[in-house]
């Protein structure tokens, strides 16, 4: 594998017919963890190499995990390696529960047909809700489409009938069961990043969702008009330095933050009173620079910012799919990824109420 990135090797071990897992071990492989020695994937962080690795192994049907070490250059503590540990055991326990086995994924090489039904867009709009005329609509447009019955294949329309459990809300008990078997499939993989520090008499774990996390003034331009220099900034605020594995954030290295939109809103409302007073901002300027620019972040529900910043290990579900696949899950399923487990170390319910000896 000259030159390949870390997508690719993965696809290389994990294919099932001429990957290195089929050549070396004789059978496909049976879970995937990809580590990153140095880097946190919080917040929509789609851009990091492994995690475009860990949904390159769960296209391919492999169940995966993807571990992220918020350390940096930090060696991972011993507590940091043991939730590691937890977390892959918490899954292969999952995969044994669904499977019997570990040794063996459900869904590799990947059946396409059916679909699974429950919780998934795959079911015919039939657990969305949809109006009758687009599922009427979604079934036309699919029949003039293809050359085969539809009863070859309900998961497009046809004359498939659905229990009254599947077409209402499902309990939560079932929507876990959905994640464990979407799991299994590959139809999701898990996203966990350890922080440099565990909070002291805390849950380890938290069941997180991408929490908020932006960048501002990321451009730089030498010769633009600065508004702060000549009016001053009216609008904007000081807001404290919050660095991972600190329990609290601090007055230190604080930084002022412009509010853009605040100033916008009042330079066009000076506009439109025909005020003089308005700084000439049509020069362009002669030259842009992309910095780091100021890593912001705003407290979300159950985000794994926040999981991050109050030193617990946030474990996330990603959907290998995009939504309305047919594999896809429902909100109502992504939602349940959220309880946890408040009797344990608060890991996500739907992982660690499987128990099982084998392992």
């Amino acid at each position: 594998m000259e030159n390949a990135n870390l997508e690719e090797a993965i696809t290389c071990a994990a294919d099932p017919t001429n990957g290195i897992a089929r050549h070396v071990a004789g059978v496909p492989a049976a879970l995937c963890v990809v580590v990153a020695a140095q880097a946190a994937n919080v917040g929509a962080n789609e851009q990091l190499p492994e995690l475009r690795a860990a949904r390159a192994a769960s296209v391919i049907g492999v169940p995966t995990i993807a571990i992220y070490n918020a350390a940096g250059d930090e060696v991972p503590t011993a507590e940091a390696s043991h939730a590691m540990a937890d977390l892959i055991r918490a899954s292969a326990n999952v995969l044994v529960e669904e499977r019997s086995t570990w040794t063996k994924p459900a869904n590799c090489p990947r059946a396409h047909y059916p679909f699974p039904e429950k919780g998934r867009w795959g079911s015919t709009l039939a657990q969305v809700n949809a109006s009758a005329e687009l599922k009427r609509a979604v079934a036309s447009s699919a029949t003039s489409a293809t050359s085969f019955e539809l009863s070859d294949c309900w998961s497009i329309g046809g004359e498939v009938i659905l229990s009254e459990d599947e077409r209402g809300d499902m309990s939560a008990s079932d929507a876990r069961a959905v994640l464990r078997r979407a799991f299994c499939d590959g139809d999701i993989f898990l996203s966990a990043t350890i922080p440099p520090r565990f909070a002291p008499n805390a849950k380890r774990f938290a069941a997180t969702r991408p929490g908020v996390l932006w960048r501002q003034d990321t451009v730089d331009t030498t010769s633009a008009f600065d508004t702060t220099a000549t009016y001053g900034d009216q609008y904007g605020r000081s807001l404290p330095l919050h660095n991972v594995g600190d329990a609290h954030p601090t007055l230190a290295g604080a930084r002022f933050v412009p509010q853009r939109h605040s100033a916008e809103v009042v330079e066009e409302t000076k506009r439109a009173l025909g005020s003089s007073n308005v700084p000439d901002t049509t020069a362009i300027p002669k030259t842009f620079r992309i910095t780091a620019g100021t890593k912001l972040s705003d407290n979300s529900m159950g985000g794994d910012v926040d999981a991050l910043l109050a030193c617990r290990c946030g474990v996330t579900l990603s959907q290998t799919w995009p939504c309305g696949h047919a594999c896809s899950l429902l909100d109502r399923v992504v939602a349940e990824a959220l309880n946890e487990d408040n009797e344990g170390d608060g890991m996500p319910l739907w992982l660690a109420e499987v128990r099982c000896d084998r392992l």
